[in-house]
């Protein structure tokens, strides 16, 4: 289960407070460092823009380990879960 690993570092997109429901569409990311169960850090980071590979570049830069992207739906759904499991607060983009 997701839930039982020591460390994570998750990447969230969003635009504003709002989860974004496209993650290469999405202004910027919220980057949650997730120990022991508990976010110990919150970070907001500007999205490198739509080059090819940009994204894919930034997210191992940055340490990330779970980013919600699959279809637009499952992945606005899933990050929404993921802020709802660790107690951050951000509305959902409709």
């Amino acid at each position: 289960m997701i839930f039982n690993v020591i460390y994570m570092k998750i990447c969230v997109p969003m635009k504003s407070s709002m989860v974004h429901n496209h993650f290469g569409k999405a202004p910027e990311f919220m980057l949650l460092t997730v120990e022991e169960r508990k976010v110990t850090s919150k970070e907001v980071v500007k999205n490198p823009g739509r080059e090819k590979g940009a994204i894919l570049e930034l997210m191992p830069a940055l340490g990330v380990t779970v980013t919600p992207a699959l279809a637009m739906e499952r992945a606005r759904n899933l990050a929404t879960m993921l802020l709802a499991r660790f107690n951050v607060s951000a509305k959902v983009v409709s």
